[in-house]
């Protein structure tokens, strides 16, 4: 609607464009949006926003005066051909600055395509033409405006309008419909397509065959037509090009990071190329059907009946279905075995969130977004929706259509494993017991009454819905778990459960066979994680399965095909430690940003403790093929192990005593975990607690004279001392129930100790008497020093210390990233904090074909 001239400002010396609105077409509309324009522009200032320098009127003719860009438009930039992938990020990161910027002061821009966006000689960004932008609701008017064009009201769009370059709009942009900054993420996507491919996403014959494949239609893959670009880069195109708003990339400025990202990795060359896919083999079609058409079926009949009789005979075979970077965990087939559902951490491993699978190499379909992790999916027997956990602070299982959708919370604080047959029910467990739950309404029904000290988990239904098998584990904190097994109809007060195994060890994930005959599980009973069956029915001990490695967690068997599906995973935990500032009886600040590590052993090391001179540390580590204490300097030098019990159990929990002569940790080389004690070179090794049950998370007094531990005693968990020396009796020092994770306070006066069902930090008398709540929003990372206590925030992931004795807090800045529960210990000084973090977390989802 305009002519633009290159023109030079007499009064600035500067060169100039000027877009001058042509009067055989300036009617009252196309003046608005010529003003609007410059109304738009001139309320931004950023470097890749075009600039407004005036607006005005000349013998009757309205213009405005704008930078003067010298370059191309990206359309002919791009011309027809892809981009380097370079180019491309360079050009996005700033399309998305700029973009970000309009969004920020309440501008949508509406028409976003490559003619709009100039790219300078140099290389910069310029966006322009904001004549279709939608404008904050009010704006002051600006004196140097031409009154009776500056003060019409800009533009409105009323439902059922569509405003914009079709190939380019939003799907609610193309109906008509009301738009929001998330309307300029999706033309984005589109403007990124075309960089990359040469070509546009949507692209019809007609105006209105290109309406319809946005809205409709989903655009070929890249992987088409520019097979090298990365499998990121594509993810982050097609979480733009999502029809519904509120599932591609929520805002320009996280486009931007994202895209900054990819293009870090990409200059770096960490961001590598996605690998080929192999051709299709395609089918030669013929037109002849006389005798070579008869005898073309005649072969394939017989073909399908070899095939058919030799079902029996084919081999297992293991088939990658991902390869993305960070962890895919908890696949789940759905009923008819086409479709996997899954945990991702995502292209930047910072959270959790559930996707769906179809074949290897196909770009997943994302379901979730929301900042907690969402795990554990579960598909309804219709495959119309799936049940899911979400962690964060107010955890539950939520529901969700398999192709996406509004989410719905279903119950609080629970985790699914499966749904009742008719799909009325989710069967869930809150660690402690299995319920059903109806999913619209209705009371939740008990299935599982374990005793006060077991705990029941990870419920899996038989496909023909009969039996309800499950993990009870005796005590939490403990491995010591085994496979169970109800009638599921009949589940309840009364049933008794029969076990199946006896393993007494970690148990991840377990899944019955299509014929509901047996269960395949994960157990670690040999050492590493892999994958075991056994029968549901009847005697047998469990049988390796064979084909996989280690490491091999969650699987899950198809109800449908012959297929099976697991999670490897890879976990390396490495000791760090934080500088601390301290006074000698209170932490006065953290110094995150010079975080250093000190264990490097490519393995789990965990759950530090300072000697009581500062000179050695303590830890947990798995380096040895199970978990041991191990000692070492305070810089990670000279680790030796220290415990061992001849491989046949792990050793957990290590306490030094004040005096540094001796360890108190659990052990379970029995049945039941116990409390034991070894001399710090690892002689003398004897046990402290002999008592049925669990004896947990061991302490000493502040005098070395008495050992705190946890257990579950007459029913109910508590804290309880002994004599350190042995002999005496032991005795209960808390009355409240769901006490465990004891601490002695510096001081000898109290003990620290966590409890059941929340976050809370609570103390009692070493003797026994009142127990008082501390601090809310303690996890198991924290250590009493000084005045009080140091902790990790299990939700901002803050070092902090809470000052007991003056009731005040001290926080890091920042937060630590990649931390891990478990565990952190705080030097006699004060001056250094260790912590845990999980340096690399990966995983990989793996099928096994005609498993049987």
């Amino acid at each position: 609607m305009g002519a633009v001239y290159r023109a030079r400002d007499t009064r600035l010396g500067r060169i100039v464009a000027i877009k001058v609105l042509r009067p055989e077409i300036a009617d009252a509309e196309r003046k608005r949006r010529f003003f609007n324009e410059a109304r738009a522009a001139s309320a931004l200032n950023h470097p890749n926003i075009a600039a407004v320098y005036d607006v005005d009127a000349h013998e009757g003719s309205d213009f405005i005066v704008m930078e003067h860009v010298a370059g191309r438009s990206l359309d002919r930039v791009i011309a027809g051909r892809p981009l380097p992938l370079g180019d491309a990020l360079r050009y996005g990161v700033q399309i998305a600055a700029a973009l970000a910027a309009a969004h920020e002061a309440g501008i949508i821009h509406r028409d976003l395509k490559p003619g709009n966006i100039l790219i300078t000689d140099d290389g910069r960004v310029k966006v322009v033409d904001f004549g279709l932008a939608k404008l904050p609701d009010a704006h002051p008017a600006s004196p140097a405006a031409p009154t009776e064009a500056w003060n019409a009201a800009a533009p409105q769009t009323e439902e059922g309008a569509i405003l914009g370059t079709v190939a380019y709009m939003s799907p609610e942009q193309a109906e008509g419909k009301p738009v929001d900054a998330r309307s300029d993420v999706f033309s984005f996507g589109a403007v990124l397509y075309e960089m990359l491919t040469g070509r546009r996403p949507f692209d019809g014959d007609s105006r209105t065959s290109t309406l319809a494949s946005i809205v409709n239609s989903e655009p070929a893959p890249i992987s088409e037509m520019a097979p090298a670009i990365p499998r990121e880069v594509q993810r982050l195109v097609y979480r733009c090009l999502r029809k519904q708003p509120e599932r591609r990339v929520q805002t320009a400025a996280d486009l931007k990071l994202a895209l900054e990202d990819l293009k870090e990795d990409s200059d770096s060359g960490q961001l590598a190329p996605a690998a080929p896919k192999p051709p299709r083999r395609r089918s030669r079609r013929t037109p002849l059907i006389g005798a070579a058409g008869v005898l073309g079926i005649a072969i394939a009949a017989i073909a399908a009946v070899l095939l058919w009789r030799g079902h029996e005979a084919l081999s297992p075979r293991s088939t990658p279905l991902t390869s993305a970077p960070g962890a895919e965990d908890y696949p789940a087939f759905s009923p008819d075995g086409n479709r996997v559902a899954y945990s991702w951490s995502g292209d930047r491993q910072d959270n959790y969130d559930i996707y769906v699978q179809v074949a290897p190499g196909d770009r997943p379909l994302r379901l979730t977004s929301d900042p907690a992790p969402d795990t554990q999916p579960v598909w309804s027997p219709d495959g119309r929706q799936i049940a899911f956990y979400r962690g964060g602070p107010w955890p539950g299982t939520w529901v969700i259509g398999a192709l996406g959708g509004p989410e719905r919370k279903v119950a609080e604080g629970v985790m699914p494993g499966a749904w009742s047959p008719d799909g009325t029910e989710l069967i869930v467990t809150d660690q402690r017991v299995i319920s059903a739950v109806p999913v619209n309404s209705g009371e939740a029904r008990q299935l599982t009454f374990p005793q006060a000290e077991y705990i029941d988990s990870q419920p899996a239904l038989s496909p023909d819905g009969q039996y309800l098998a499950f993990v009870r584990t005796h005590g939490l904190g403990t491995s010591l778990s085994d496979i169970y097994r109800v009638d599921f109809p009949t589940a309840g007060r009364g049933s008794v459960p029969v076990r199946l195994t006896s393993v007494r060890a970690l148990i991840l994930g377990l899944s019955w066979t299509a014929d509901s005959r047996e269960i395949v599980f994960s157990s670690v009973y040999t050492g590493a994680p892999s994958l075991w069956r056994v029968h549901a029915f009847g005697a047998g001990e469990p049988r390796p399965l064979e084909g996989v490695g280690p490491d091999a967690v969650h699987p899950s068997v198809s109800p449908q095909r012959g297929r099976l599906v697991y999670a490897t995973r890879v976990l390396d935990t490495n000791l760090w430690s934080v500088p601390a500032a301290s006074d000698g009886h209170r932490i006065t600040g953290f110094d995150t940003s010079a975080a250093a590590i000190i264990t490097t052993a490519n393995r789990q090391d965990r759950f530090p403790q300072y000697s009581p001179d500062g000179t050695r540390l303590m830890f947990v580590s798995d380096r040895s093929g199970m978990d041991q204490i191990w000692v070492s300097n305070t810089d990670g030098s000279n680790a030796a192990q220290l415990t061992s019990f001849g491989g046949a159990s792990p050793s957990y929990w290590p306490r030094w005593s004040p005096d540094g002569w001796r360890i108190v940790f659990t052990a379970r080389p029995g049945d039941n975990v116990d409390v034991y004690m070894v001399n710090a070179p690892g002689s003398g090794l004897h046990r402290v607690t002999d008592a049925p049950g669990n004896e947990l998370w061991p302490d000493w007094s502040a005098g070395g004279n008495w050992i705190f531990y946890s257990t579950f005693r007459n029913g109910q968990e508590q804290i309880w001392k002994a004599p350190a020396e042995g002999g005496g009796e032991h005795r209960t020092i808390t009355t409240g129930g769901g006490a465990y994770m004891p601490r002695s306070a510096p001081g000898g006066k109290y003990v620290y100790f966590l409890r059941r069902g929340n976050t809370d930090l609570w103390r009692v008398p070493v003797d026994g008497g009142r127990e008082e709540r501390v601090l809310a929003g303690v996890d198991w990372e924290y250590a009493p020093w000084g005045d009080g206590v140091c902790y990790l925030d299990p939700q901002t992931k803050q070092l902090k210390f809470y000052d007991v004795v003056a009731g005040k807090l001290t926080a890091a800045a920042a937060p630590i990233p990649k931390t891990a529960s478990s565990g952190i210990a705080v030097s006699p000084d004060g001056r250094t904090v260790v912590f845990t973090r999980a340096d690399r977390v990966e995983g990989d989802l793996v099928t096994i074909e005609n498993f049987r």
